[in-house]
């Protein structure tokens, strides 16, 4: 109940945390009743910290502010190179916050003086996109300043962390640095060994990052159990003439434990793993069961203590889920293959050669493996269905395959960091036997992944009724990004930014599920539209590609093109007057730019598509200018389009007149949010002056990504963020 009642207070769940924190407890107090009393006792202790853990609540709108911080140390600046400070006036101690923008290359300790702007971090602004501010309020920060200027903060001074961060700081660098000696620093085997030792992916590419996700392994990556398991078992054997001082054996096992979670950076699956190590170890130097669901649940219970918030994290979830189907379903799992491979107990062994031995020993450790690999795919595929919608048969035979390996990569790797504090020649011979694993591992997630059903998603949308037309019109800032389903075909009218390809594009189209394209339309050429449209090429099958006919200077559409050429796909070339009909009775027409138009701005050669349904017309105008605007009215004096989207703003040249846009009698129009304070100053008074007419205008800053299905008669239009629906009707 404490941890239910900490959670509804650290404001990071509903009230049925509390519910959920009544439900735990009863299976806690039904098999450890000592958990129970621990958690009672300790609920005053939780209270005062949840006071003094709740992140600051941040501000509504950006403020400027200015102070002095000092950067800290932690698994942010470690794993993910952010820049967490704390700021040193005593008021406001307890709450860390980002510093983001132009921001310089301070180390652990540094203290700057700022001036930026204060802000609340990001949520998720399209369907499948990463939670930023979820993810960091679950550590404690819920702020970010912005730097939009180096200047904006100076190095003023040092000051120093505590002794035991230092040397784990130090630790760190020198392993790092170790880990590298004797093998290629850029190369893929070198980025594993990084993510398997320390827990560090960012050198790591995403195409890799996709096999290992695909085969069930990318836990492999990520310091977690098995990794605080490992080193523990290693620790234990090191200790081994200490097995009569069960006391000092223990205390050194977790000593070096805390060392090593510390190296690793204090990741939140790192803390778990070892407070559970502590509770297991404890337990057996007290002659109590190690690894037993009594200890499993005392583990919980502290974990609470420590970390209340992991109750609702995947992490947890899935890491306490597999640990207790270990505990429960592997020796029945075990005893069922052991009597079937096991020689007669009425045959004394004595009698068997040395084969028949040998071979029985091998068969029940592999039984044994056998075992445990299935008892923990058994016991996540729950979760992994609920979390990340696929189901990973191949993850059992890579798991297999893989724990030795990156067993024996994970103990090298750490023989090798501090080896090499002492004689760098014995890092570069671990080293060379690390990448060779690391090749060797590679080498089996890449043929697993290439085997068919080796993972299987289960996209939520699939079992959902789809409408017969949609449109998602993404919110990617100055850029384009439209989703169009009609019927049974799918459809990509510009891929947005190169930057936001794996944050935004691809994970859209997988939350959509999205295995194929019938089209990629790009509308011209400017980097916001065209600049993931070959990273989309390279994710997903793409039937058809369509090109402006008219030229453009643009780098981005012309190494683009080139790329296609390579590809020999099928392209067709679009201007005004081209039209055709798709699934779904939607047929469309090019209405600009007509043939050979010029200009000397290429927004104003972008492509402006309407799309024709029965229950409503939309007209896709790009972010085409003023001039190209006024050009399409003066071509189609008689257009008209009940849904007008609109991704620029403030045009190419001059500023938007609203009764461009009017003239054709729109009755919902979509404007996107741009990325500078000048383009959304624009958009918003172009926004009032839409809404001065009578006519429904929907910001991206408000709304996020909209997405338009087609009902019985009319389009419903709906924001991602807002949760805002309106239903517009076909005149």
């Amino acid at each position: 109940m404490a941890a239910g009642i900490l959670l509804q207070r650290h404001e990071l769940a509903p009230f049925w945390a509390v519910i959920a924190g009544g439900v735990l407890a009863l299976p806690i107090y039904r098999i450890n009743r000592l958990a129970c009393v621990c958690m009672a006792v300790a609920a005053p202790f939780l209270f005062f910290r949840a006071e003094q853990a709740t992140p600051q609540r941040a501000p509504e709108s950006p403020e400027i502010v200015s102070g002095f911080a000092v950067v800290v140390p932690g698994t942010l600046r470690a794993l993910y190179g952010d820049c967490v400070v704390r700021p040193l006036e005593q008021a406001q101690a307890s709450h860390p916050f980002l510093l983001t923008g132009q921001i310089g290359e301070w180390r652990v300790g540094d203290v700057v003086q700022f001036r930026g702007s204060r802000q609340a971090l990001p949520a998720a602004r399209n369907p499948g996109q990463f939670d930023r501010a979820a993810f960091y309020l679950g550590l404690g920060i819920s702020t970010e300043v912005l730097l939009p200027d180096p200047a904006d903060a100076v190095e003023v001074g040092f000051e120093a962390p505590a002794p035991w961060w230092q040397l784990a700081l130090w630790l760190r660098e020198r392993i790092q640095k170790n880990l590298t000696l004797g093998v290629d620093p850029g190369a893929v085997e070198t980025a594993m060994m990084l993510g398997i030792v320390l827990g560090d992916k960012r050198a790591l590419d995403p195409a890799t990052r996709q096999v290992f996700r695909e085969t069930g392994t990318a836990h492999l990556l990520a310091v977690s159990g098995m990794h605080v398991a490992i080193v523990a078992g290693a620790l234990l054997v090191m200790t081994l003439p200490l097995r009569r001082h069960a006391v000092w054996r223990g205390a050194l096992v977790l000593a070096g434990v805390w060392v090593y979670c510390m190296i690793t950076a204090m990741t939140p699956s790192g803390m778990r793993a070892s407070i559970m190590a502590t509770v297991l170890i404890a337990a057996g130097c007290l002659e109590r069961r190690s690894i037993s669901a009594n200890t499993l649940f005392v583990a919980a219970a502290a974990i609470f203590l420590v970390r209340p918030s992991d109750l609702f994290e995947a992490g947890f979830q899935l890491s306490f889920t597999v640990v207790l189907g270990l505990i429960v379903l592997t020796p029945p799992l075990w005893h069922w293959w052991e009597r079937r491979v096991k020689h007669d107990p009425f045959i004394p062994t004595i009698l068997l050669s040395p084969w028949e031995r040998g071979a029985e020993r091998v068969a029940l450790w592999t039984g044994g493996l056998l075992a445990a690999q299935c008892a923990a795919w058994i016991t996540s595929t729950p979760l992994t269905v609920a979390y990340f919608h696929m189901v990973v048969p191949g993850g059992m035979p890579a798991n297999l395959l893989l724990s030795p390996l990156s067993s024996a990569m994970l103990l090298a790797g750490v023989a090798s960091g501090f080896a090499g504090i002492v004689w760098s020649g014995f890092a570069w011979g671990l080293n060379q036997m690390s990448a060779w694993l690391a090749a060797i591992s590679l080498g089996i997630v890449q043929h697993i992944a290439g085997f068919p059903g080796c993972a299987i998603p289960l996209v939520p949308r699939d079992f959902m009724p789809r409408p017969e037309f949609s449109l998602i019109v993404a919110d990617a800032g100055s850029g384009g990004l439209h989703l169009l389903r009609t019927g049974e075909e799918i459809r990509l009218i510009d891929a947005g930014h190169a930057r936001e390809l794996r944050g935004l594009t691809l994970p859209l189209l997988s939350w959509d599920g999205v295995r194929k394209l019938n089209a990629l339309w790009i509308t011209h050429g400017d980097a916001g539209h065209a600049g993931g449209a070959r990273g989309v090429m390279d994710a997903h099958e793409v039937e058809q590609i369509g090109l402006p006919e008219t030229r453009d200077r643009s780098p981005v559409r012309i190494a683009f093109e080139r790329s296609v050429v390579e590809t020999n796909l099928s392209v067709v070339r679009l201007k005004a007057g081209v039209h055709g009909e798709w699934a779904g009775e939607t047929h469309w027409e090019i209405l600009h730019p007509p043939a050979l138009h010029r200009d000397r701005h290429a927004d104003n050669k972008a492509l402006a598509i309407r799309l024709r349904h029965r229950t409503g017309n939309v007209l896709l105008l790009s972010d085409l200018g003023f001039s190209g605007l006024r050009l399409l009215s003066e071509r189609h004096p008689d257009l008209r389009a009940e849904i007008v989207i609109h991704d620029g703003g403030t045009g190419a040249d001059p500023v938007l007149d609203p009764s461009t846009i009017l003239a054709f009698e729109p009755l919902l129009i979509v404007l996107n949010r741009g990325v500078t304070h000048e383009s959304r100053s624009a958009i918003r008074a172009m926004a009032d002056q839409l809404r001065a007419s009578g006519v429904s205008v929907w910001e991206q800053e408000t709304h996020g990504a909209i997405t338009l299905a087609s009902d019985a008669d009319s389009i419903r239009a709906t924001g991602f963020m807002s949760g805002a629906s309106i239903v517009i009707r076909k005149r």
